[in-house]
């Protein structure tokens, strides 16, 4: 009889152990709220699935544009969505802009392309680019600083969340030291008011 006790402790405990381990490994995977910002009468956030809000590209390579916008592998684009609470406002406006990592780039500007989608009927659709990246010089009616590129403007009359897919590589024209590595870091923003 204390053997089949034994075995049922056993096993409830390999079952909650289970359970425990499935929910720290859901909560470290949720998606992670990197900005909510309060406009008057509403908010809208950034929300994403990495640690880091923006994407990467290492040993980079000089692309056509054909090719750069069809870049498949999970590594070499970054998936986020903007959420849009009206709350007491009539309309929302957000700017989602992407800026270089200075200290993590190796690439100059002007040899980084910048292409974004918007996901629409279970695909997604180029809503900007592609397009050399280059920096604002004056801050945006928005809020997007200098020093920001700003990539696509939104106007919501209602509550949605808008899903996106960044792509960034290396211009085929781009000119550089053959021997040295191209890499690319740029982090996304946003930006918004309350109308």
């Amino acid at each position: 009889m204390d053997k089949k006790v034994f075995n049922w402790c056993l096993c409830i405990s390999l079952i909650v152990i289970l359970i425990l381990v499935i929910c720290v490994f859901m909560f470290l995977k949720s998606p992670k709220e990197v900005v909510t910002k309060k406009l008057d009468g509403g908010n809208i956030s950034l929300t994403y699935t990495d640690e880091f809000n923006g994407l990467t590209v290492r040993k980079c390579v000089p692309l056509s544009d054909a090719r750069g916008i069809k870049l498949d592998s999970a590594d070499l684009f970054f998936d986020f969505s903007v959420t849009s609470e009206l709350k007491a406002a009539d309309g929302l406006e957000y700017e989602i802009s992407v800026k270089k990592d200075t200290a993590l780039s190796t690439s100059l500007d002007e040899n980084i392309k910048v292409y974004l989608e918007q996901e629409k009927d279970n695909g997604y659709v180029g809503v900007f680019g592609p397009e050399i990246y280059t920096e604002a010089t004056s801050k945006t009616k928005l809020g997007t600083d200098v020093g920001y590129m700003p990539i696509y403007k939104v106007k919501k009359t209602s509550n949605s969340t808008d899903k996106y897919r960044l792509r960034v590589w290396l211009h085929d024209k781009a000119v550089f030291d053959k021997k040295a590595i191209q890499n690319i870091t740029m982090k996304v923003y946003v930006n918004g008011k309350a109308i």
